[in-house]
């Protein structure tokens, strides 16, 4: 065993060549790279998994650089900023950077250039970043019963960097606090999920505070790439992900990506949590109780050109045991392997599909089969359960208007992402890992996104959801229509289901999300959400949710 952590110690480096790292999924690099390549600006562009590579991202850029008298002038001066953020990526220069240490000049604050707290590098290929990390937000909901405002503030720091061009490596972790409605803001973004935020019992260093960490590091060689960490990982085409999304807590992974020629492989390995509970001991005192829970995936891809990306993979969630090693084999058959482990874990089979042979048109499509019994299709059997995504996206418009949109329909079958055992169902921490949108629901979705100006963005949404509710009665009692992620078939439940059956509830909601970049790296944000819920059992509700933000990282 001591010569094989050797082996891994010495010789590793030499046979992986790491980048720098990962850009984050919420970057609007990714909408840019998406307008490029439904313009056939950019080549093999598959926007199914992200984050990319900051070095694959750099050489998407240089492509666009090369055609650029195909592009606009706000995509062009969006072009040039690209080229400052990658400048290292793209020439191993820092020509356009500042730093505050150790010259201490503030003016830096108000420059364009791309700012760093501290910044190194050398003819090594080692580099090293650090910088200063803020975020200020103010929350607004004013609904049926009254108006509630909050004040979010978080800071904290971020180190990346290069080592020999052989390990890359980003560690963003940051502290907050609040005031105001307390209710409000464990409803906001990723508060919705931080326990430490969200506790009922306060301890001794108090519950109003929250703590946040991102972090990984990576191997490059290529073809193949190995990573180890704990950022947000998307997988799923269009603006919402199907599959993987933002709805759940972050996990902690290990990934593997291969890439040759048309094909691509990717795999991942996550640990995620499973059902909560408390115990209390006289002596002892409480004890938190979580269940762990793992997530497993591999996707094959081909990649044939524009006319047609083609994908398929499998996913399992598995509990009650440590990690299995039949899953942990990157390329082993998830469904035989569930059936050799004794049929206790819960397994998905899905296809993907991406079209852009019309120049400024992209259509795509996600089938997931959670399970199906192919003799028992249009009977209601509750077992046939599928989730169907199709999407278009268009930047047709481009030389006439900068805008482009897109429109996404999800259709989720009743008892998709569920399962008997509550602890193998679709989750991490009760989140749905995939999309936001309860099993036994169908949701259309019109995106439009306009570039007012290449630092300001406007993205105007319209959904229309409707959703088959469990009934509830009075004495709290279910009849089970496959409506909640957290309640799989039951032996006494009906064996016939229908989609969108059960207590009907409709959702409508208008969304305006706007991004303004007035110097580089301070960036202004503003949201507006309008949610009009026709709920079961005739209740109506409807709310404005407003969030302006500030956003800095110098």
């Amino acid at each position: 065993m001591k010569n094989i952590f050797l082996f891994i110690f010495y010789f590793l480096p030499f046979l992986l060549y790491p980048q720098v790292g990962y850009v984050p999924v919420e970057d609007e690099i990714y909408l840019y790279l998406e307008r490029m390549s439904s313009l056939e600006i950019i080549e093999n562009f598959n926007s199914f998994e992200i984050p990319k590579t900051r070095k694959e991202i750099s050489k998407y850029l240089i492509e666009v650089k090369n055609n650029s008298n195909k592009i606009d002038e706000i995509d062009l001066a969006k072009l040039d900023d690209y080229f400052i953020e990658f400048e290292l990526e793209i020439s191993w220069e820092l020509n356009n950077s500042e730093t505050l240490f150790p010259n201490f000049d503030f003016n830096y604050l108000k420059s364009e250039k791309e700012k760093f707290l501290y910044k190194y590098s050398d003819s090594n290929e080692t580099s090293l970043f650090v910088n200063f990390v803020g975020m200020l937000d103010f929350l607004n909901r004013n609904d049926d019963k009254n108006n509630l405002s909050s004040l979010l503030y978080r800071f904290g720091g971020e180190i990346r960097g290069t080592l020999f061009d052989k390990i890359g490596f980003s560690v963003n972790s940051t502290n907050g606090s609040y005031t105001g409605s307390k209710e409000l803001a464990q409803n906001y973004s990723s508060l919705k999920y931080n326990f430490k935020f969200n506790q009922e019992t306060a301890s001794q260093i108090g519950d109003n505070y929250f703590d946040e960490t991102t972090s990984f590091v990576t191997t490059d060689y290529d073809f193949a790439k190995l990573k180890f960490g704990n950022d947000r990982k998307n997988i799923g085409y269009g603006f919402h992900k199907s599959i993987l999304s933002n709805n759940a807590p972050r996990m902690e992974y290990v990934e593997l990506n291969l890439n040759y020629n048309i094909f691509n492989f990717s795999f991942l390995h996550a640990k995620l949590l499973g059902p909560f509970s408390y115990k209390f001991d006289s002596i002892r005192g409480g004890q938190n109780l979580v269940d762990d829970k793992y997530f497993a995936y591999h996707r094959l891809g081909l990649n044939l050109g524009k006319h047609l990306q083609f994908g398929a993979g499998e996913m399992i969630i598995y509990a009650n045991r440590n990690i299995d090693f039949s899953y942990l084999n990157p390329f082993n058959f998830y469904k035989s392997s569930e059936h050799a482990n004794q049929d206790r874990d819960n397994s998905f089979l899905f296809f993907d599909f991406q079209n852009n042979s019309v120049k400024g048109l992209k259509f795509y499509s996600t089938i997931l089969i959670d399970d199906i019994d192919f003799g028992k299709i249009g009977s209601g059997w509750y077992g046939n359960q599928t989730l169907m995504n199709f999407g278009i996206y268009s930047s047709s418009l481009y030389n006439t208007i900068p805008m482009e949109f897109e429109i996404q329909y999800l259709k989720i079958d009743p008892y998709v992402f569920t399962h008997r055992f509550i602890e193998n169902n679709f989750t991490n921490s009760n989140f749905n890992l995939g999309t936001d949108i309860p099993p036994n629901s169908s949701s259309a979705i019109i995106n439009f996104f306009y570039r007012l100006h290449h630092r300001v963005n406007l993205n105007l949404e319209f959904r229309y959801s409707v959703h088959g509710a469990n009934m509830i009665d009075e004495n709290s009692n279910i009849t089970n229509y496959g409506g909640d992620i957290l309640l799989g078939y039951r032996f006494n439940d009906s064996e016939k289901v229908y989609l969108l059956k059960g207590e009907k509830e409709i959702l409508r909601s208008i969304k305006l999300n706007s991004q303004f970049e007035p110097i580089k790296n301070w960036i202004f944000m503003l949201n507006i959400n309008y949610n009009n819920n026709s709920l079961a059992r005739s209740q109506h509700f409807e709310n404005f949710f407003t969030t302006f933000s500030l956003y800095t990282k110098i």
